[in-house]
């Protein structure tokens, strides 16, 4: 084909393959990062903190934003005297604690190991550390005294500084040196150190080393959570305030009693991080509303009669917010089968500008290199989301497409990969990326266009190796019922145009972008001749612009100079003597000197190049036989290298697919790449030059 470009032919098929399987009807998007656009912040399971937010603002109480996001469930008082073990450091082998004062007379803090007691007084410093293979050692030292020990082998040591299990207030508290965590109910957010006053604290050692974990009451526990604004509307902190009480009792029902073992790995109930929910102890900042919320729900949990807890506690997750509607708990692993207080639910108004929720919407922009090396791939191509989850719609599954040794190369992977790799906010994420058509490309040779008669179209990278690379446009807004869709040089500036044509005789010219996007209208019209069943473009004189030939079955054809605005020009030559009943009829370069010649192919085999000349006329037959194999439904041209010398495309209806080099004498040489991974439902595939390369 031409000497200035690479030259385009059309492949017209009644099924075609792709080998990447599922059509997706967006268009991707090009550029310098991958952008993961999304919503919400967290698993998205149970309840939504600021749609919670949310409901409060609009007049609903506790008991109907718990119920709306735990469905079917209803609230029951817990006895007195519930206590839960909260994990506050683990696996250390030495940690210094420091006893404070709370109020004007401070208790003493009493260290025991069942057998001894020490005191600890206000400003005493209490050193923890391993001793033996399971024991453990603590040394107290008093303003103004010695060094006082105590040991424990199994390690087994506990403070107490006040009647915890009353409704006494402490006096004490036990701070964590060289430990803080943030107090963000502070403008800016502040960073206070560990403390803790409410319950007591119990020493263990497990197989990794030594835990310190807190007991308390279980309103007591609540009022050291650290999970919403202490601002809010009250009844969403009352909401806030069972949801986490709840939790923690369903975790401590369901796990036992931690003082006989390590059980859970912690010698805890729950952590006092976001693992299970964020317990920031003593002296983070608080309001009345708050306590209210704490003590306007004391004791009341959610229960549901198809939870197999101990009096039907269920664990009621939360997140800071959805994307819109939340997820179904067993989807995502938060229960082994499918639960009515863990069902999907709307949650619009968490994200519908209705309160300040910060997330509502996000974007993530990561660069293309770390996507790739994240993955062992050269280079990323394509990313998009393959795979929703029900209800939610959020992302469930992301194929990623790249390039690793020359080779085109995919993974799929889950949206949890996704957001732990990449730092997502959540789930609720869209990507459709593109690497830039210049990135794509190792060397010049043409792009690949797939279309279906439905209007489904694709635009793809074709390698040297005739590999499909990644996907360069794509969607579904190409109109339908199109028999042939062509590229045509109409200018001869290297840049290839779009022709539809239907066999009715309507045809529309376009602009194709470099991006695979069509532009503007040429020309459209309903003058060409009907009942074609070939329409090619074809350089005659290797001037760079192509002419045009119809080819109809019966050997009728015509050979059309193309204005560059798309009009008809002069017939150059027609006739019916072509031979009948060719399969395909397609132009080729096959010695790069920028003019093609024609090849003639039957589904038996038969096959013919033929020199042509500038006037149309058939020239000299350059080589013919009947050795090509048989049966295949579509051959065309496809410049692979960017030599301007092209290869040969050989496919069959069932997906199976060759390239192969072919010699100046139409000999076929070499297999370049073959195949059966193509799918079958593609009605149309040409080569098509996008960038001009």
């Amino acid at each position: 084909m031409g000497t200035e470009i690479r030259r385009l032919i059309v492949v017209l098929i009644s099924a075609v393959a792709f080998v990447t399987g599922a059509i997706s009807p967006t268009v991707a998007a090009s550029g310098e990062t991958v952008d993961f656009e999304g919503s919400g912040w967290g698993h998205g399971v149970g309840m939504s903190q600021w749609g919670a937010q949310a409901l409060a603002l609009q007049g609903w109480n506790y008991g109907q934003i718990l119920t709306h996001y735990f469905r079917g469930t209803s609230l029951q008082t817990l006895s007195a005297g519930e206590t839960i073990w909260v994990n506050l450091e683990e696996k250390f082998t030495a940690l210094t604690l420091t006893a404070l004062s709370v109020g004007a007379s401070p208790a003493p803090v009493q260290v025991t190991n069942g057998s001894q007691d020490v005191n600890a007084h206000a400003n005493a410093v209490i050193k923890l550390s391993t001793q033996a293979a399971s024991g453990c050692t603590v040394e107290i030292t008093n303003p103004g005294s010695g060094v006082q020990s105590l040991t424990s082998n199994p390690c087994s040591i506990d403070f107490t500084w006040y009647a915890w299990e009353t409704n006494a207030q402490p006096t004490t508290k036990i701070q964590i040196e060289g430990c803080t965590l943030t107090d963000w109910n502070t403008s800016p957010s502040t960073q206070r150190p560990c403390q803790y006053a409410r319950g007591q604290l119990h020493l263990r050692r497990g197989t990794s080393g030594l835990y310190l974990s807190a007991e308390m009451r279980i309103d007591d526990y609540v009022l050291g959570i650290s999970e919403v604004p202490r601002t809010w509307h009250v009844e969403a902190q009352k909401a806030q305030s069972v949801a986490a009480r709840s939790y923690a009792m369903a975790r401590a029902r369901a796990r036992g009693n931690p003082s006989a073992s390590d059980y859970n790995g912690c010698w805890c109930h729950v952590r006092d991080t976001t693992a299970d929910q964020r317990y920031a102890g003593w002296g983070h900042t608080v309001s009345q509303t708050f306590l209210d919320s704490v003590s306007g729900t004391a004791r009341r949990v959610l229960t549901h009669p198809d939870s197999t807890v101990t009096g039907n506690v269920i664990a009621t997750y939360y997140s800071s917010s959805s994307g819109g509607r939340t997820e179904y708990g067993h989807i995502k692993g938060f229960s082994h089968v499918p639960v009515e207080w863990l069902t999907s639910v709307d949650d619009s108004h968490a994200v519908d500008g209705s309160v300040p929720n910060p997330n509502r919407s996000w974007v993530k922009s990561v660069k293309p290199d770390t996507v790739a090396q994240s993955l062992g791939f050269d280079s990323v191509t394509s990313v998009r989301v393959i795979s929703r989850r029900p209800g939610s719609g959020s992302a469930a599954e992301v194929r990623i497409w790249g390039i690793l040794n020359d080779e085109p190369v995919s993974a799929v992977k889950t949206s949890a990969f996704i957001r732990g790799t990449y730092g997502l906010k959540s789930d609720y994420f869209s990507v459709n990326y593109t690497a830039p058509l210049s990135s794509q490309l190792h060397q010049p040779g043409d792009e690949m266009l797939f279309y279906k008669t439905n209007g489904t179209f694709r635009y793809y990278s074709v390698h040297p190796n005739g590999a499909l690379g990644a996907v360069i446009e794509g969607g579904s807004g190409y109109t339908s019922g199109w028999k042939s869709v062509s590229a045509v040089d109409l200018n001869g500036d290297a840049h290839d145009e779009i022709l539809f044509y239907r066999e009715d005789g309507l045809y529309r010219f376009y602009e194709i972008g470099a991006d695979g996007q069509v532009g503007a209208p040429i020309r459209s019209g309903e003058d060409y001749t009907s009942g074609w069943d070939s329409v090619s473009a074809v350089d005659l004189n290797g001037d760079g612009r192509d002419e045009m030939l119809f080819y109809r079955g019966d050997g009728l054809y015509r050979y059309y100079d193309i204005r560059t605005d798309a009009r008809i020009g002069s017939p150059i030559r027609s006739g019916s003597d072509y031979t009948t009943g060719w399969s395909s009829v397609s132009a080729v370069d096959l010695d790069g000197d920028g003019r093609d010649e024609m090849f003639f192919y039957r589904d038996d085999g038969l096959y013919r190049f033929y020199d042509i000349r500038s006037n149309g006329r058939l020239g000299r037959p350059i080589v013919s036989g009947d050795d090509y194999t048989s049966g295949w439904d579509a051959i065309s041209a496809v410049d692979l290298d960017g030599d301007r010398q092209d290869e040969m495309f050989f496919y069959r209806d069932d997906g199976t697919y060759r390239f192969y080099n072919v010699r100046s004498d139409g000999s076929l040489g070499g297999p370049i790449r073959s195949g059966s991974g193509f799918n079958t439902d593609w009605a149309v595939i040409t080569a098509v030059d996008l960038d001009g390369e």
